[in-house]
């Protein structure tokens, strides 16, 4: 992953989180560990890569603002 693509990545508050979703084990949205989430949408504040299954992963995408806005993404769950 490039710096330019680190930086534009959803930054999650982890704390409505599982630890299997702050351990990349499950999705971040709905929470299902099988099969395992396969999409990268972000990170955890502070921690590593997060993601959600593919039926959710369009959910996150819509929550991105848009290119070039002032603050970086986040998401709050």
């Amino acid at each position: 992953m490039t710096l330019r693509e680190e930086q534009a990545e959803v930054l999650v508050d982890p704390s409505g989180l599982s630890a299997a979703q702050k351990a990349g084990r499950a999705c971040v949205v709905c929470g299902k560990r099988w099969p395992s989430p396969q999409v990268r949408i972000g990170r955890a504040a502070k921690g590593g890569p997060l993601y959600a299954c593919t039926d959710d992963a369009p959910l996150i995408v819509q929550a991105r603002p848009k290119a070039g806005s002032a603050a970086g993404p986040t998401l709050a769950t």
